[in-house]
């Protein structure tokens, strides 16, 4: 079955990110929420990306274990971020530091003056995705939300 120029072109108009890329978008959300992360919440987000987000992740390694998905990336992520002591892991759980918080806000602001509509909405589909996940049954459906006033404010320099 031949594919049409359009859809073709329409696929490679797609945006292309990182998996880290999206766990610092992660990380820096859900510090303020109260939420622990751990490699299953990234590799279920992860996984869902093209669906939830609408980008692509340029590389990702991920496998089925009993407990859902496991990204390799993601582990590789959080073992990094802990061996540059960014973070402390009580695996599966990391919890950042603050200098690990403070490299994640660094990106989020690089990330905002490269393309800042586009991380300003994949910010939000993240946020929404966290908040709506349950830890015990996975992520639930995406409700629209209000969502953080520090993005707003880290978009408007503030």
């Amino acid at each position: 079955m031949q594919r049409s120029t359009e859809a073709f072109l329409s696929e490679e108009k797609q945006k292309i990110i990182t998996a880290e890329s999206v766990m610092v978008v992660a990380f820096w959300l859900a510090r303020p929420l109260g939420i622990d992360l751990d490699v299953y919440v990234f590799s279920e987000l992860l996984n869902q990306v093209d669906d939830i987000l609408g980008v692509k992740i340029n590389s990702l390694a991920m496998r089925r274990v009993p407990r859902g998905l496991y990204s390799e990336t993601a582990d590789s992520f959080i073992w990094r971020l802990h061996g540059f002591g960014y973070a402390d892991i009580e695996y599966p759980v990391i919890i950042l530091r603050p200098d690990g918080f403070l490299l994640c806000k660094e990106a989020m602001e690089e990330n905002l003056k490269e393309d800042k509509e586009f991380w300003k909405s994949l910010t939000k589909k993240i946020y929404e995705y966290l908040i709506n996940y349950d830890v015990d049954a996975g992520p639930k459906e995406p409700t629209w939300m209000p969502w953080l006033k520090r993005l707003a404010r880290l978009t408007s320099g503030n």
